[in-house]
């Protein structure tokens, strides 16, 4: 399995690399359009759900940690969330 690890020295992680690059072409339109959702003054966001079945699972679980972590959410009361269904594996702990 090709990996790609993160620039980061502290994170002890590595990803597919078809699905970290598939994660990478989604991130910018996402990042867009929640951004857009998110500072919506009418709404009031519950929740958001990443979710995917086979490969989509894998590249949803990628995303989801990309927003976990980078995703400044203060009009969301308890997001983001992730709902997988049969995925293959996505990460591994570099040791």
């Amino acid at each position: 399995m090709e990996t790609a690890s993160s620039n980061d020295a502290n994170t002890p992680l590595s990803a597919h690399a078809g699905f970290l690059h598939g994660t990478k072409a989604l991130v910018p339109k996402l990042q867009q359009q929640l951004t857009q959702y998110i500072s919506d003054a009418s709404r009031s966001i519950d929740n958001v759900i990443f979710t995917g079945h086979s490969a989509g699972a894998a590249v949803s679980s990628l995303l989801f940690l990309h927003f976990l972590t980078t995703l400044r959410v203060a009009r969301c009361k308890s997001c983001p969330s992730l709902v997988m269904h049969p995925s293959p594996f996505a990460l591994r702990q570099n040791r």
